[in-house]
């Protein structure tokens, strides 16, 4: 008996093993489209698809040999697992993950010469961070939410963004990397300090309230003048009584 039933669950395993890689292949596909070429998954028929849409995200979806992205709706079969599009010369155009139509993790774009154009951070259909690359492999804007300050981000200007109050940190560099503006906004003007740097030292401060300046340690201070020297009091010659004729 214990024989016939090791063999049953060793048979078992084995098929179901073999059914994933099918299953696999049976997910996968291949099209051109906009003059490229799209290689993917799709989420397969026996998983839920979305109980519940959000209509602030964009989902990706697949009908009638084409690859649709929609806001807050799907009209066909979700796009789930690692995508991949490539130029005419094979050269990859860009490269990512989707789970249940909506991006996630990493994406990076290529110009058709092999070099990054961005990277882009993704959680559940919303886009976290983004850096831009020039031609030569450099940073030169970076954008992210709210969080950690990423010490090693040297790229020529940072957006940190926080949505619960709608600020926004901008930092400036030079192209040495050094400190040369820092400004805060709410909904898009200026609020709160914004600071200036020389040569990477802090050179002067301003504050700002919705778009108003309201001091700058430019502003120029009345000099207080300086308090005169209390002179000592001569000390009263006494009179005699008896003045001398």
């Amino acid at each position: 008996m214990k024989p016939l039933l090791l063999f049953v669950i060793t048979a078992f395993t084995f098929s179901s093993l073999a059914q994933k890689p099918l299953k696999d292949f049976y997910l996968k596909r291949t099209l051109n489209q906009n003059g490229l070429q799209y290689e993917f998954s799709v989420l397969d028929e026996d998983k839920h698809g979305v109980l519940h849409y959000s209509k602030e995200k964009f989902y990706y979806w697949y009908k009638a040999q084409g690859v649709k992205s929609t806001q807050g709706e799907s009209s066909g079969t979700l796009l789930h697992g690692e995508f991949e599009s490539f130029y005419e010369n094979d050269q990859l155009h860009q490269k990512g993950n989707f789970k249940r139509g909506l991006k996630c993790g990493e994406w990076m774009h290529w110009r058709e010469d092999g070099t990054l154009i961005f990277a882009e951070v993704w959680s559940k259909g919303e886009l976290k961070a983004k850096k831009w690359y020039n031609e030569s492999g450099r940073i030169y804007k970076s954008e992210r939410d709210w969080g950690k300050d990423w010490k090693k981000d040297k790229a020529d200007t940072v957006i940190v963004r926080r949505k619960l109050f709608n600020m926004e940190r901008i930092i400036y560099r030079d192209s040495d990397g050094k400190l040369v503006k820092q400004e805060n906004r709410k909904n898009g003007t200026l609020h709160g300090k914004s600071m200036y740097y020389s040569g990477g030292q802090l050179e002067r401060t301003e504050k700002y309230k919705k778009g108003e300046l309201i001091s700058s340690t430019d502003d120029v201070k009345e000099e207080k003048e300086p308090k005169e020297k209390k002179t000592k009091k001569e000390p009263r010659v006494k009179r005699d009584k008896k003045q001398k004729e």
